[in-house]
């Protein structure tokens, strides 16, 4: 036999038999070669260590940015990665306009082939609002910018940069919730290779790709040997596929339904969920069997029967997480009602609906409006009058004229033989079964022998009303109050009756003691006394009879100091700067005045030509114009009240304010007589009037032959 040498390498020793020294300088070149392409590989790793990418950018959030925002990471690479923390040599920087060290909170800094980590703000902000994430978890110092933004990465202390991102607020996540999610991990940051998450509050942790899982694919994590319901433990190399969110719930079913839980599939591939869980406040879970599965833009309904979850009828969240932990899809509701389910609906916001719909799209039907257009209001005998419920919204519209049959048509018209006030309403209906309904009073006249008796106002209401707020009251908010008024003959025990701001009378203010109301009457009742807040920007007041049936509501909004919102007349709300607690209504506009000096200031009377106008057409005059018409006076001034009279012409309408000027006959006048105007045939005045609101119409001049 050949003699054999020991050779031995490094402190293992290793032994290799070589026959004789040929062999020997074989093996030693074969070793050299080995070597030699360790080290070539290992320098080729050193040159791409640091290939770590943006994947999901939380630049502003919802409400405050303060402490919110959070970058994700994600290594693309078949080799691991070691982010080094601190300020030393090799050490990171994350750049957002200058460069900032990193900090290292939960996790490993090496960061293995396909891995994620989070760069955050403030790392107990973002664990306080992502409680299930687990994975690696850098802090540093961040202020992104909300329309625009360079970020960078570096690994040698912010003196090169290995990635560089541009983003910019209309590519998404603006302000509303949702982040920014890179589509393509190898291709480039420009714009079409990002888009906004699909959820709000992003997805991080979880770097996912629509198109990575085929259709039908099943997801790739080991199965529980045993027990069906355990989850696959967490995987960082585990992906799931976005697109599949709850899409109603419904707490409180009726006594013949029971509870569920529906989820969607917005996507176009079917989507296997196996193992997928579903949560609810309380901490119980519901793990989806194997081999569910929801087809492409489908829908998959859980009754409490087969989850055992039991949704509150108040204040329950409910969750929808991947076997890795990650919540993918979240819910939250506070006070549920019997018959009413939770539902997504198509600006991808829940809202609550009448009509359940397990297994189908969400159904919102709008509320019913009513709302009628009559031209002329006051119309002569056998004139016909048109009557158009454009705006109205609901499928059945009824029109109920006295001493007619019911009418169905959006338009028709109508005329009334006889003199007197016709009461029309207008009832809207929705698909189930909700009614709106809106009414108006056509004054009919024989022009030949007028019945002035027919226009004394009658009453619209039936029962006490809502008159006047004050939700701004200059100085000290304190000092607002709710009006109601009592427009009926006979005297009203309001005792039990009561005011809030929810419709289901809930925090609601009750008058207690035993109350009655006067016909003709108001009643104040002072925020000191009933706690209840008129918001300045917005709001709605409820009045609810003794059954806490809604008698009357209002909604206001954009409120100004020192204006109370009052009803008129005719039923509409107006702003008005004279507020009249207990008292009938006033309405002034604001008088704003113009600071002048004497020098440019004209001591000349102003005026303005006004134009012609006319009465059928003054409902359709801009606010502020100042007009001239003429019609038949049929109810003098001094009658109904010392400044109130009615013109009539092919239209009727009602000055509530006026004043005159002498007019001297067939005569032209300077400053203001000139504007007076003489009309020769009978029982004719000619009006020039400032248009003050739609219906509240302030007289400028009335020049009486």
């Amino acid at each position: 036999m050949s003699k054999t040498t020991l050779i031995h390498f490094s402190k293992r020793y290793q032994s290799i038999k070589i026959p004789d020294m040929k062999m020997l300088v074989v093996s030693i070149a074969l070793l050299v070669a080995i070597v030699g392409v360790y080290f070539i590989r290992y320098e080729n790793a050193s040159a791409q260590n640091s290939h770590l990418v943006f994947t999901e950018i939380m630049y502003d959030a919802e409400g405050s940015d303060t402490k919110r925002e959070w970058i994700e990471i994600y290594n693309p690479t078949d080799t691991p990665i070691t982010i080094i923390e601190g300020a030393g040599d090799g050490s990171w920087r994350f750049f957002d306009s200058s460069n900032h060290t990193l900090t290292l909170i939960t996790g490993n800094a090496l960061i293995p082939p396909e891995g994620v980590a989070i760069i955050a703000s403030d790392n107990a902000t973002f664990i306080a609002e992502h409680p299930s994430f687990s994975g690696t978890l850098f802090d540093t110092t961040m202020s992104l910018n909300n329309t625009s933004a360079n970020l960078k990465l570096s690994n040698d202390k912010g003196a090169t940069y290995f990635e560089t991102l541009t983003y910019a607020s209309d590519w998404g996540g603006a302000g509303d919730g949702f982040s920014l999610e890179k589509i393509d991990t190898d291709e480039t940051n420009d714009t079409s290779n990002w888009k906004q998450s699909a959820y709000k509050g992003g997805s991080p942790g979880e770097v996912v790709i629509a198109s990575s899982q085929p259709q039908n694919q099943q997801n790739t994590y080991p199965l529980p040997s045993s027990d069906e319901s355990s989850p696959p433990p967490s995987s960082p190399n585990v992906f799931f596929p976005e697109g599949i969110a709850i899409n109603e719930l419904y707490p409180w079913p009726r006594d013949t339904e029971d509870e569920f839980i529906e989820l969607a599939n917005h996507t176009e591939q079917a989507i296997d969920i196996s193992l997928w869980i579903i949560s609810d406040s309380s901490g119980k879970k519901y793990t989806i069997p194997q081999q569910t599965t929801i087809p492409s833009y489908g829908f998959i309904t859980l009754y409490r029967e087969k989850t055992k979850i039991v949704l509150n009828n108040s204040n329950d969240t409910i969750s929808l997480i991947f076997p890795s932990s990650k919540i993918t899809s979240k819910t939250s509701y506070t006070q549920a009602r019997q018959g009413i389910s939770w539902a997504r609906n198509e600006e991808d916001e829940f809202q609550w609906s009448k009509i359940p719909t397990p297994n189908v799209i969400n159904v919102f039907p709008l509320p019913p409006y009513a709302t009628v257009k009559a031209d002329p209001l006051f119309a002569d005998i056998n004139q016909p009058i048109t009557l158009d419920s454009t705006g109205s919204i609901g499928t059945i519209l009824e029109w109920n004229i006295p001493d007619a049959p019911i009418f169905t048509t959006p338009k028709l018209s109508y005329a009334f033989s006889i003199p007197g006030n016709y009461p029309i309403t207008l009832t809207a209906k929705n698909s189930i079964g909700e009614t709106a309904q809106q009414s108006v009073t056509i004054t009919v006249i024989d022009q030949s022998k007028p019945d002035i008796s027919i226009l004394i106002p009658q009453t619209k209401h039936t029962d006490i009303i809502l008159s006047e707020l004050l939700p701004n009251p200059i100085g000290n908010d304190k000092n607002e109050w709710i009006e109601i008024y009592n427009p009926t003959s006979a005297t009203v025990d309001i005792t039990n009756w009561a005011i809030g701001k929810e419709e289901d009378a809930r925090n609601a203010y009750v008058i207690s003691d035993q109350t009655t109301i006067a016909p003709g009457t108001y009643l104040i009742i002072p925020r000191i006394l009933s706690k209840i807040t008129l918001i300045n920007t917005a709001d709605t007041v409820y009045f609810f009879d003794a059954k806490k049936n809604i008698a009357d509501k209002i909604t206001y909004s954009e409120s100004e100091e020192g204006a109370s919102f009052a009803r008129d007349a005719d039923d509409i709300w107006l702003w008005t700067y004279t507020p009249t607690p207990g008292e009938a209504n006033k309405f002034a506009e604001k008088f704003t005045p113009t600071p002048m000096s004497l020098s440019s200031a004209s001591l000349e009377p102003q005026s303005t030509d006004p134009i012609i106008v006319d009465l059928s057409d003054i409902r359709d005059i801009e606010n502020g114009t100042i007009i001239t018409t003429e019609g038949v006076v049929t109810v003098q001034p001094k009658i109904f009240g010392t400044t109130q009279f009615y013109i009539m012409s092919d239209a009727g309408i009602q000055i509530y304010s006026a004043y005159y000027s002498t007019c001297a006959r067939n005569t032209r006048r300077s400053s203001r007589d000139s504007d007076c105007r003489y009309i020769s045939k009978r029982k004719r005045r000619a009006y020039h009037f400032f248009r003050n609101s739609i219906r509240n119409i302030r007289t400028h001049h009335f020049c009486a032959r």
